[in-house]
């Protein structure tokens, strides 16, 4: 299911790059990525109603850069969803997730890409991250190679994904809006049978680019997302347990510990009585919205889970992708066919959603696929001239455990 792009012997690698009020970062971050010395990559701009001259920027100085455009202020974690559906749309082979405010080596891709070669169980890429206090060490230093190790955590400044990553365990959780999205993705990845690969390559982060001038908001959205985090993926044990370290963390008076670590800083930006005053709000607002946390536990990607009458099958959801507006329905029943025996006999097949311009679902029901959504586009209209406003709305109304792209 991997995405293959024919038009160039490389893999083709999209790098999407988050945006917010942060023209300022741009102007560093944008000059050190088109120092990139891989050559078959493009990069997007995925702009959260900047009110900055971000825009007028990027295109006066790097018109190359593709630019997608948010309706709603949909935070971090919608940000890189829209840029990943971008990238997908596209053929993408690999996808980077590139926080505006860092500088990055100009060969990060290509040696990134032989980690992967050397690691085919990888499916996410991370590397050693340098903080703005320490420029000197990010331009001192060489990337170190050979000392990948798969890792259970990674900085999220920079990720590189194998597009495959997105096609089996779905998009970020955008209930976390920004921070804690990355982690809880990497839960995700691990269970859809990934590994996360911990590189050699240094990348100088200045932090928290975008959110600068709110510095209680990111406070808040840390000590709100880890409680989340843990009433997602560990329960209300574990978010009891996530609870005392944070409490630990950020409003022991006498707490002694090395906060180098971002997380860690944040939880310490304030006195003990505010930071007090925190975490008691993110336990009232868990509180409120844990129905919605709930649901978002059954309903992320692979996580999809449904309690079917009498079996308690994971049912799965695949959305098909037709790229070339090409009639090519005759490859999408091989494909099923194909899929469909390697089920396993805990799976099944709950619903289909086709998106092209030239097939019907005729074909499919014939092929005994009765259950099918079928999203039929404008005739002989090439799937990348598709909206790609509609389109995202209805994967995100459909939420596919599996994404199929034929080219």
């Amino acid at each position: 299911m991997k995405v293959e792009n024919s038009e160039n012997s490389q893999p083709l690698v999209y790098v999407v790059i988050p945006n917010k009020n942060g023209a300022v970062h741009l102007r560093y971050a944008l000059e050190s990525l088109f120092k990139t010395t891989y050559t078959n990559f493009r990069a997007v701009l995925v702009d959260n109603r900047s009110t900055d001259d971000s825009l007028l920027y990027v295109a006066a100085n790097f018109p190359q850069v593709e630019v997608v455009l948010n309706d709603t202020d949909v935070g971090f974690a919608g940000s890189v969803n829209k840029g990943v559906l971008h990238a997908l749309s596209r053929g993408a082979n690999y996808i980077a997730v590139f926080s505006n405010d860092i500088k990055v080596k100009p060969d990060w891709i290509d040696f990134t890409l032989r980690a992967f070669a050397a690691h085919p169980a990888a499916g996410v890429a991370g590397y050693i991250e340098v903080p703005k206090e320490k420029e000197n060490i990010f331009f001192d230093s060489a990337p170190s190679g050979g000392i990948e190790k798969e890792v259970k955590a990674l900085p999220g400044c920079l990720l590189l994904f194998s597009a495959e990553i997105f096609l089996k365990a779905g998009l970020l959780d955008e209930g976390y809006f920004m921070y804690g999205e990355d982690t809880d993705f990497f839960v995700r990845v691990t269970r859809a049978g990934f590994r996360l690969l911990q590189t050699g390559m240094p990348v100088w982060h200045y932090g928290e680019g975008s959110a600068a001038k709110k510095r209680l908001f990111p406070v808040w959205m840390t000590y709100r997302n880890a409680l989340r985090f843990s009433l997602k993926n560990s329960g209300f044990f574990g978010a009891v347990r996530m609870a005392a370290a944070l409490f630990y963390h950020g409003c022991l008076p006498h707490f002694d510990a090395d906060i180098s670590d971002p997380s860690l800083k944040r939880q310490r930006r304030y006195s003990a009585p505010v930071n007090l005053l925190l975490l008691a709000g993110s336990a009232g607002w868990n509180l409120w919205h844990l129905p919605a946390t709930l649901k978002a536990r059954r309903c992320t990607g692979a996580e999809r889970t449904t309690a079917a009458a009498g079996g308690g099958k994971r049912r799965l959801r695949i959305a098909i992708l037709n790229i070339t507006g090409g009639g090519i329905s005759g490859g999408y029943v091989r494909y099923l066919e194909n899929m469909l025996p390697r089920l396993s006999a805990s799976e099944e097949v709950e619903s289909i959603l086709c998106v092209s311009p030239k097939l019907s679902s005729v074909s499919y029901k014939m092929a005994g696929f009765k259950n099918i959504k079928f999203c039929d586009c404008r005739p002989a209209l090439p799937f990348k001239h598709f909206p790609e406003a509609e389109l995202e709305a209805r994967l995100d109304d459909f939420r596919p455990d599996v994404i199929f792209v034929p080219t």
